[in-house]
């Protein structure tokens, strides 16, 4: 009785092994689309910021999606962040923005990403250049697209002093 249950056992962990090893390169596989679709999202991203379209902006965000602008309050939700961006930018356009993915890590339905983000933005008459620095969360939806679930960044230029 002892060897055959020592005989199941075995068979058990050789099983157990199997599956994890074809676990694992389907996961690696999946990971790797994910960092495609992930890294073309980033992408896409740059081209609807210029855009100003702000509705689109915040469709980029999971419904309950966050933005933490630098020394602001948090803003959470999709009309929260279309309404954040339509008051920050009014008056104002992305005439130059450049995205770029330092870093991206991906774990089954949630990625983590930084990186740069360079753009000149027109006010009038006058021109703003800056290199924010970023951190972003994605959440995987039930149809497979990415979505930011996190975005908070921080700009690049020295605090202004007090007065």
């Amino acid at each position: 009785m002892v060897t055959k249950r020592r005989g199941v056992m075995r068979k058990g962990v050789l099983l157990a092994g199997a599956l994890s090893v074809i676990a694992g390169c389907t996961a690696t596989a999946s990971t790797a689309d994910d960092e495609v679709a992930i890294r073309q999202a980033v992408t896409d991203m740059t081209a609807t910021m210029k855009s100003g379209d702000q509705a689109a902006i915040a469709a980029l965000f999971t419904s309950n999606g966050v933005i933490i602008p630098p020394n602001e309050a948090a803003v959470a939700g999709r009309a929260a962040i279309q309404a954040w961006g339509e008051k920050t930018f009014a008056g104002a356009k992305i005439v130059e923005g450049n995205i770029t993915l330092e870093g991206l890590r991906v774990s089954g339905n949630w990625a983590s990403s930084y990186g740069l983000w360079a753009m000149k933005v027109a006010v009038g008459k006058d021109t703003i250049s800056d290199t924010t620095r970023w951190s972003m969360d994605w959440e995987r939806q039930p149809d497979g697209k990415w979505l930011v679930s996190r975005d908070i960044w921080n700009s690049g230029k020295p605090v202004a002093p007090a007065r």
